[in-house]
């Protein structure tokens, strides 16, 4: 074996993140934001990003430090060098020095053609509405079987049109290939699969209602000549998902009517995949009425509120609770901890609210089966990739999407994660006071009774939030990679608990105006660089949540003063909503501390 050189690794896309070192390697190593020039990044349809050598391109990325030769073997191991990728030396620009540095980069001899440059041509438009408009027989499909069609290949288009910009001019046969790989699924293996028939109906169930959404999604994200159609600047998907959830909500009863009369809520023997998604196009025609539609554009219209802040969300959902994540065969019920997620290609039917399966691990490859929550990552804009756009810039869309998401799948739901966008070279104060805290955790965490009738936080006192040694999750640095390749920092808050029927608004802006006043460093177990679970600011969480206490009014209003700063100085020193907004926020959040104030004084003692 020949002697590696000692040098850094320059890292750019699923490597970039700690959680994924740990898992290969077992640790996580000093990491420096770089650029390779003379590269560039691309992201092909149902596959993970990689460089290739391109003239006047730059790649963002960092440099791993410390990384000897035995985590070189773990990682060539990951990366399956020598098959698609090469780890080759190359050149980092760091602010002004040049470092040398390993990089995985593809292999030109199996990628051949990926690796032009040229734009996609006509040829692409041909195939597209070639491979939509007919069958496998070659033969012209009906309205709804092009439209059921579409939607089965949706995933396909979707990551088509997002590459567009990176892949190369393509001849006719293979944009077909990529349409139909995976292609359009079939039910053949789970019908032939014993234990797949046990839980097939439950995920039957859930896909037709998700080709309802996203054929509803698709009308709202049309409205008519003249009605309001206002590009979302970040998520394009973000604000036609809210009017379609909040329609599908409210019309849950006839839709459930129609998916019984239609016979679509169970494995049928006699039926394929496209049987089903036909059935759901055909729902979807029916329910949708565009009087209706016009109503909640103008609803939406009218309640908008945008910022200057960018915001996403990530919702957990699981029969199972806190132990959906390790969980045995069989434990659950209904989907058996979403074993069979892949299996029923629901991947490319939740593609719009970002749906996948979250088993807290570093890194999965595409299709794996595993356990754990039904996720929608809001703003996950590649399918089979970890990248992401904040979904909005308005808390009142976000908040409203978080509520109306929270109720459609009808799964329990779990946990929220809420992600403030951190200004680029932005330091971090200090993390907050306990009591800052413990406001939060007033507004969004878990406060009920236990089985002794005395009230807890349970969200870090059930240990859902905690640390095997110790630590808590309350909130962490986290990283968003878009599409482009940039690369934002966001503050991600994990403590909230998703429950059907809150109202998100008071959280969503506390935690804006909170992270703005003095943006707090994370509350994690690497707090100040180190690992310690002994924290004072950690210990006093834990107190609060086992005996919370109410806060008195001189902390209360503390927390609301903070609150306020941060919204009055968040575009650049100045507010970014209207004074009645902000005003109004700040009484909804003083509201929801004074009733949580009230419940805990009336709650017997522990």
């Amino acid at each position: 074996m020949k002697k590696e050189r000692a040098l850094p690794l320059f890292v750019y896309g699923t490597l970039s993140y700690d959680r994924s070192t740990r898992a290969i390697t077992g640790r996580i190593f000093p990491k420096r934001p770089g650029v390779l020039d003379g590269y560039a990044r691309i992201a092909p349809p149902h596959g993970y990003p990689y460089i290739v050598p391109r003239r006047g391109g730059r790649v963002n990325g960092y440099l791993l430090d410390e990384v000897d030769a035995v985590h070189l073997r773990l990682f060539d191991r990951y990366e399956a060098e020598g098959d698609m990728y090469r780890r080759r030396e190359v050149t980092v620009r760091l602010g002004g020095r040049r470092v040398r540095a390993y990089a995985y980069v593809a292999d030109r001899a199996n990628l051949g053609h990926f690796t032009a440059p040229e734009p996609l041509g006509a040829a692409y438009a041909e195939a597209l509405d070639g491979v939509i408009a007919r069958g496998e027989d070659g033969l012209a499909l009906s309205p709804e079987e092009a439209a059921a069609r579409r939607e089965l290949l949706a995933g396909a288009i979707e990551e088509m049109l997002q590459a567009r910009g990176h892949l190369p001019a393509l001849p006719e046969r293979e944009i077909r290939r990529l349409f139909l790989s995976p292609g359009v699924p079939t039910l053949a293996a789970v019908r032939a699969d014993p234990e797949m028939r046990r839980y097939a109906d439950a995920y039957i169930l859930l896909a037709v209602r998700h080709i309802v959404f996203n054929r509803l999604e698709e009308k709202m994200a049309a409205p008519p000549r003249g009605a309001d159609a206002r590009a979302c600047r970040y998520f394009g998907h973000a604000e036609s998902s809210l009017l379609a959830l909040r329609y599908a909500n409210a019309r849950a009863g006839v839709i459930d009517r129609l998916l019984e009369e239609m016979e679509c809520v169970r494995l049928r023997d006699d039926w394929e995949y496209t049987d089903y998604a036909v059935c759901a196009v055909r729902i979807a025609n029916l329910v949708f009425d565009e009087e209706e539609a016009a109503g909640l554009r103008r609803w939406l219209h009218e309640h908008r509120r945008p910022g200057a802040v960018p915001l996403g969300a990530e919702l957990e959902f699981s029969p199972l609770g806190a132990g959906a994540v390790g969980a045995g065969h069989g434990e659950d019920p209904v989907y058996d901890g979403f074993h069979y997620f892949h299996d029923f290609d629901l991947l490319r039917r939740g593609w719009k609210l970002g749906m996948y399966v979250d088993n807290h691990r570093a890194a999965t490859m595409p299709g794996e089966r595993s356990r754990g929550f039904l996720e929608y990552a809001l703003g996950r804009c590649r399918i089979h990739e970890d990248v992401s756009r904040p979904v909005t810039d308005d808390p009142w869309i976000l908040a409203a999407l978080v509520e109306e998401a929270a109720r459609f799948p009808r799964i329990p739901p779990h946990s929220l994660h809420v992600s403030i966008q951190i200004p680029p070279g932005r330091g971090y104060g200090p993390a907050g006071s306990a009591d800052d805290l413990a406001c939060l955790l007033m507004l969004g965490g878990d406060l009920r009774r236990d089985g002794n009738g005395a009230i807890r936080e349970m969200r870090i006192r059930g240990g859902e939030i905690a640390d095997a040694r110790g630590g808590i999750y309350f909130s962490k640095e986290n990283t968003h990679d878009a599409d482009d390749g940039t690369r934002t920092t966001v503050m991600e808050y994990q403590f909230p608990r998703l429950a059907v029927g809150r109202d998100y608004l008071p959280l969503v802006m506390a935690l804006k105006g909170f992270q703005g006043a003095g943006n707090p460093g994370p509350v994690n177990p690497f707090m100040e660089d180190a690992y310690r679970p002994d924290h004072p600011l950690l210990a006093a969480l834990r107190a609060w949540a086992e005996e919370p206490r109410p806060l008195g009014g001189r902390e209360i209003r503390s927390f609301i003063d903070r609150v306020g700063k941060g919204l009055r100085s968040e575009d650049g020193g100045r507010p970014a909503h209207d004074d009645a907004f902000i005003e109004r926020s700040l009484d909804g959040i003083r509201t929801a501390l004074l009733e949580k104030n009230a419940l805990l004084r009336g709650a017997p003692p522990a």
